[in-house]
């Protein structure tokens, strides 16, 4: 292996006789390895500078100071003498390179491209630039450093010595038609040209032409009131994100192809993954449990993400490790003039290619590399339909960062390279096991990861997001409930809320909230410290005396033992036991014991008190008035007061109004028998009380007051309100009208609020989902709950707005059915409507749906979602297009796997798209009329054409077809009854087949190609010849009946390949024959078998020359090579042997020994580059190996692929061609195709691989 271009040089010794080429060997040793240190240690390039414009209104090109490297290393410096550096070029002169050699680069299709040199000052024959032939803007310039070899002169004066050579560099500046630069730069780069400026410009500014990506937003609603609704809010946006993310996910590898094809061992591996792979995860996800449904938003999201860090790291990428030193060997290009400059650099400019180890470009090559396979695992090992089995919490970084730093999803099926290639910078430092994920205990099981497996126990002050995962598809309780858990396990900074879909806010239980109360509780208790103190006032008037000094002189007075007694906590309550006098023989002594006695009871305590006063107070002879006025009133009403104030004596959420008025009534209706009681004994001159009557009087009409409790009512009313809006605060839509900047992000940031959405009780859901079920989950970036009121902004409410209409889907071509919206308001404006959309009308007359309206583009579904009056509603209509189920059936013989013939039914879709779904079901007919499936139906076709064998019909019969097509919305299908012939026996007698000139011949195998004409002969005589696939054979003499024989005229040429049924029909009979055709190699006649023989004579010509043995006498070169054509000449001549070959069974071993073969004579001459004699048989044998590969490829029946052996070949001869063309081998005018190539056209035509290899390998040797 050479590792530099001149890999020796000479040492001298001392005496020794030094020769021009042993100075000329060291010289070029020593210039080629400095440049060999620029181009592969620097780069190659445009360093600096060099900037062409247009000046003085275009009639002058300026160019600035610069410094640029060409391929081959060669050093150009530019400098003007002015003091901005620039030099002007008012000037042209034609060009022409003086080279013996044109500079290849200067050549189009062998003629050379007009060339014109910018001159600073009018020389001779120089032009002003307004004369050139085309307008300036339409030339580029470009920088050609010329290398004449200039010979000294002999005999100066009296000196006669050889002068020798010089070697003069020049530096040309020099215009050039854009045409040819862009020409110019296909030959650079090996594109296939012609291009176009637009073509150039996306392959050169590749970095310009990837976008950012971002995904649309899924925009909640406050009138999503369903599971179904908000579901499909997501299904729609991913419908409508998926083909823009696949378009800019395949461009990536369109622009940079060359750092990323060796990661999938070609495109096929890439694309397959984004159209197939991407839209298979859809299709699983939407048509399976929805309640995953954001986790597959998530991995959309995750691709756009890595989608643009790949576009932002690779806009700097530009390096080689080791570029193709022929690529701009002598020139640069400055740019294409232009009257305005474009941010993006010009198209026509030599970029500067970095050496990988400047500017950290081979990290930043693996960073790239790593960030698109990135993207390809994502999609991989997608896995969303997994059931995680615990509810982890991670911290992650989220909010500002690349994605590449943030913590794995969950959602991904972790293999060890998905987890190293997560993270460019820690797979660089081999640390990718520290990659934070909801799986980390599967991989960072070392000692020292164990911040990794449980970071919740180490710090994450680092760290500003927390994803929760594993809820999703869960009961909410059990999983909210575990959430709150480890919250508070690990002391995390945020707060949780669960969230109803529905309308129905029962049974949805609220905690105390006391901070939304505080006002009402205030306002309570001020009125309860009113009512206390009347109450206080009242029984403390009532019964703060002693009834005996109202009673008759004789009245005995009893006296009564101590009572132990119970009464109630209440605050008020005791506060009014306190004010009454309990001494004994008071009234309030007897009535505090009969309460604490009667249980709560008001009626029970007034009878216990009454009792007592009885069995204590000598009252049977005291006059029933003066018993009701004096004991048994105010003990009963100051009982009913204790009973009223334990009623209220409770807080204000908890008042139950319903007691407290009965209470009150009772109260009530005793203060008023007092009243009038008191009121009559007032008037009464018989009266013997020595107590206030009228301030008594004063006390009973407060308390007969009814307006005591209007007040607590309004309070109780408000609270009750208040508590029915906390508990529709736990419904979705109306929670979403109070924090409308709801996102979803799998988690929360600290210091927020993290919300799961799960589903309530829906009658005609359509979702599966059991009620309670987590469907989704949001975050706000706020504590949404305290312990206090936030303040509140109120603003006028938007008019609610609906949007419902009576079918949701329709499949495209519709029935001219149109309906109508159901809008709310009446008036209000559906958006967007119009042309496309399927809305006709307005508000004005009403809004109507067509969906044959609906613009479907090139999408077979659409879901359209709209606004009214410029709100989002979740109305989402879903438009199909109905799959074309046409097909056509046609019939062929082939044979089976036992070489017997079968009846081959070939079915084909008309207009097959692989985004639907086919299916072909087959049945026999019986004679009944009823149909039995065929054992091979149903059938999944691949493509539009499938192929059945029915076995089962060598008599004939009827098959039924029936083609099924179907989509995710929209279903199709046709049917046809097919009748099959009967298989006819393989008979040759009746027909013979003769040459143009009726010599018999014994074959029915024919070429397509063949243009001979033959001749069919039937016997006897008077038949017809027929021919099922239609006519083939032309009738020319003797169908007069009777005569011996019938000829027609025929050719195979151009007859589809296959098996054909002729019938010689006689009036007594029939005789059958079949004819085989297939594509043949022999185009033009036995082209094929010539050129091997003609290889062969020459290869045995250089075996016999005088100089063979200086040069291949034992070699494998002519060895491999000559035993190869010895063998294909004797074989190809017979037909098994040469469909063998054209079959493929000999390309392994073909490629591996003229691999050998190639390699051997390539390194002779290379070592061979100074023997003019011994070069030139070589190269005669190079061309044998190339031209026997050129005709084993016309050979082959099927064209190549990539990994073909004979491609893989291809690949080997242009990297020899290279490695001589670098040592300065002349191929070009010594390798002569020319001939051979005009002999292969035909059998190459229809081979398109196989003509890039060999157009391919031609350009490299030019």
């Amino acid at each position: 292996m050479n590792v530099t271009i001149n890999n020796t040089y000479p040492i001298f010794e001392a005496d020794q006789v030094l020769t021009a080429d042993h100075l000329n060997e060291a010289v070029s040793y020593l210039e080629e390895q400095e440049r060999l240190t620029r181009v592969k240690l620097i780069g190659m390039g445009i360093v600096c500078g060099l900037q062409a414009r247009l000046a003085d209104g275009g009639t002058a090109v300026t160019v600035s100071t610069g410094v640029a490297i060409t391929s081959k290393g060669y050093l150009i410096t530019f400098k003007g003498e002015a003091p901005d550096g620039l030099i002007k070029y008012p000037f042209f002169t034609p060009y022409a390179d003086p080279q013996e050699d044109i500079y290849p680069f200067f050549l189009n299709g062998g003629a050379e491209i007009p060339l014109f040199e910018l001159q600073e000052q009018k020389i001779q024959g120089a032009e002003p630039l307004g004369d050139l032939p085309e307008s300036i803007t339409n030339y580029g310039v470009l920088m050609y450093l010329e290398c004449l070899d200039k010979k000294l002169k002999n005999c100066i004066e009296n000196d006669c010595n050889e002068k020798g050579t010089e070697r003069i560099f020049t530096l040309r500046v020099l215009l050039v038609r854009k045409e040819d630069m862009r020409n110019i730069i296909c030959m650079e780069s090996s594109l296939n040209g012609p291009k176009t400026e637009a073509q150039i410009d996306e392959f050169v500014n590749a970095r310009f032409k990837l976008p950012g990506l971002q995904l649309p937003r899924v925009k909640l609603s406050p009138n999503i009131v369903t599971a179904e609704q908000l579901l499909q809010l997501y299904v729609a946006r991913i419908t409508t994100s998926l083909p823009f993310l696949q378009t800019a996910l395949l461009s990536t590898f369109k622009y940079y192809n060359p750092i990323l094809q060796s990661l999938y061992q070609g495109q096929a591996g890439f694309e397959e993954t984004v159209t197939v792979v991407l839209p298979g995860i859809h299709q699983q996800v939407v048509a399976g449990n929805l309640c995953r449904i954001q986790y597959y938003y998530d991995l959309l999201c995750d691709l756009a993400d890595t989608y643009n860090e790949f576009v932002d790291t690779a806009f700097d990428l530009w390096t080689a490790c080791c570029p193709p030193m022929d690529t701009f060997p002598k020139h640069v290009r400055l740019t294409g003039l232009v009257t305005e400059e474009s941010c993006e650099p010009s198209p026509y400019r030599t970029r500067f290619l970095h050496s990988p180890i400047h500017n950290g470009q081979a990290e930043l090559a693996e960073q790239v590399r790593c960030l698109h396979f990135k993207i390809f695992l994502l999609i991989r090992q997608f896995q969303p339909v997994n059931n995680l089995q615990e509810i982890r919490i991670t911290p992650s970084r989220e909010l500002d960062e690349r994605l590449t730093r943030r913590a794995i999803p969950a959602y991904y099926d972790l293999t060890p390279a998905f987890v190293r290639n997560w993270n460019p910078e820690l797979k660089r430092r081999c640390r990718s096991t520290e990659n934070l994920s909801y799986h980390a205990s599967q991989y960072a099981q070392a000692a020292n990861l164990a911040h990794i497996r449980t970071p919740l126990a180490f710090s994450i002050k680092e760290y500003d997001f927390l994803r929760i995962e594993g809820h999703l598809c869960r009961p909410f309780k059990p999983a909210l409930q575990e959430i709150i858990r480890q919250r508070n396990a690990n002391c995390l900074p945020f707060d949780v809320v669960a969230l109803k879909v529905g309308t129905d806010a029962s049974g949805t239980t609220i905690e105390d909230m006391k901070c939304l109360f505080k006002d009402l509780d205030t306002i309570c208790r001020a009125w309860k410290k009113e009512i206390e103190c009347m109450l206080g006032s009242t029984v403390g008037g009532l019964v703060r005396y002693n009834p005996s000094t109202v009673f008759t002189a004789d009245t005995q007075v009893v006296t009564i033992q101590p009572y132990d007694y119970m009464i109630s906590d209440g605050s008020i309550v005791q506060n009014l036991l306190n004010v009454i006098n309990v001494q004994e023989g008071y009234l309030g002594n007897y009535v505090v014991q009969g309460i604490g006695q009667g249980q709560n009871d008001p009626c029970e305590d007034r009878d216990f008190t009454v009792n007592l006063i009885q069995e204590n107070i000598a009252v049977a002879d005291l006059p029933n008035q003066e018993y009701l006025i004096a004991v048994y009133y105010p003990a009963t009403i100051a009982t009913h007061i204790i009973d009223f104030a334990r009623v209220i004596d409770r807080p204000c959420s908890e008042l139950d109004l319903a007691a407290l008025e009965r209470s009150q009534a009772r109260l009530i209706r005793k203060v008023n028998e007092y009243y009038t009681t008191l009121n009559t004994y007032y008037t009464s001159p018989n009266r013997v009380f020595n107590f206030d009557v009228q301030g008594m009087l004063r006390v009973m009409s407060i308390l007969i007051s009814r307006c005591t409790l209007e007040r607590i009512r309004v309070i109780k009313a408000e609270i009750e309100r208040r508590k029915e809006e906390l508990r529709k605060m736990n419904l979705f839509s109306e929670y979403f009208k109070k924090h409308v900047g709801m996102e979803h992000a799998a988690g929360v940031p600290k210091g927020g609020t993290f919300i799961i959405v799960y589903t309530g009780e829906e009658p005609n859901s359509n979702t599966n989902l059991e009620v309670g079920t987590i469907i989704a989950d949001f975050f706000l970036p706020y504590l949404c709950c305290s312990d206090c009121p936030p303040i509140t902004y109120v603003f006028p409410d938007e008019a609610a707005v609906s949007l419902d209409i009576k079918l949701k889907d329709f499949c495209v071509p519709y029935d001219f059915t149109i309906y109508p919206f159901e809008v709310g308001p009446p008036d209000g404006e559906i958006s967007p409507a119009g042309p496309g959309t399927g809305v006709l009308g307005g508000p004005e007359n009403g809004y109507t749906f067509d969906p044959n309206q609906v613009d479907m583009g090139n999408e077979i579904l659409r879901s359209l979602t709209f606004q009214v009056n410029g709100q989002d509603v979740p109305l989402i209509i879903r438009v199909g297009k109905t799959p074309d189920a046409a097909f056509e059936s046609d019939l062929s013989l082939t044979e089976d796997n036992s070489g017997n013939l079968i009846n081959n039914l070939i079915l084909t879709i008309t207009n097959y798209d692989n985004r639907y779904q086919y299916e072909w079901k087959l049945s026999a007919i019986n004679a009944d009329g009823s149909e039995t499936p065929l054992p091979s139906s149903p059938i999944s076709p691949n493509g539009p054409e499938t192929n059945v064998l029915l076995p089962g019909f060598s008599e004939g019969g009827q098959v039924a077809v029936g083609l099924y097509a179907n989509s995710e919305l929209c279903v199709n299908s046709s049917s046809q009854v097919i009748t099959i012939p009967p298989i006819p026996a393989v008979v040759e007698v009746g027909l013979s087949i003769a040459d143009a000139n009726f010599g018999l011949i014994d074959t029915t195998l024919f070429s397509a190609v063949d243009e001979n004409l033959y001749h069919f002969i039937g016997t006897p005589g008077g038949g017809e010849l027929n021919l099922e696939n239609g006519e083939i054979a032309q009738f020319i003499i003797n169908q007069t009946p009777g005569s011996a024989s019938n000829v027609y005229q025929w050719t195979p040429f151009q007859k589809r390949p296959g098996v054909y049924r002729f019938t010689y029909n006689l009036p007594n009979g029939q005789a059958e024959a079949l004819i085989r055709i297939q594509r043949s190699l022999e185009r033009g006649g036995g082209v094929i078998v010539n050129n091997v023989n003609e290889l062969k004579d020459k290869i045995e010509s250089i075996g016999g020359s005088n100089l063979f043995s200086n040069y291949l006498k034992n070699s494998n070169a002519f060895i491999l090579t000559s035993g190869l054509l010895s063998r294909f000449s004797t074989e190809w001549s017979r037909p098994d042997a040469l469909n063998a070959y054209r079959a493929g069974e000999f390309n392994e071993a073909f490629a591996e020994t003229m691999n050998k073969a190639s390699d051997d004579v390539t390194a002779r001459i290379i070592r061979s580059a100074g023997d003019n004699v011994g070069l030139k048989y070589l190269l005669e044998m190079y061309q044998t190996q190339l031209s026997l590969s050129m005709v084993y490829l016309a050979m082959l029946e099927e064209d190549i692929n990539l990994q073909h052996p004979v491609s893989k070949l291809f690949t080997v001869y242009n990297n020899q061609a290279k490695k001589m063309k670098d040592r300065d081998i002349k191929l070009k005018n010594t390798l002569k195709f020319d001939p051979l190539l005009r002999s292969l056209k035909d059998a190459l035509a229809d081979k398109e691989s196989a003509q890039s290899k060999v157009k391919g390998l031609l350009e490299t040797i030019k």
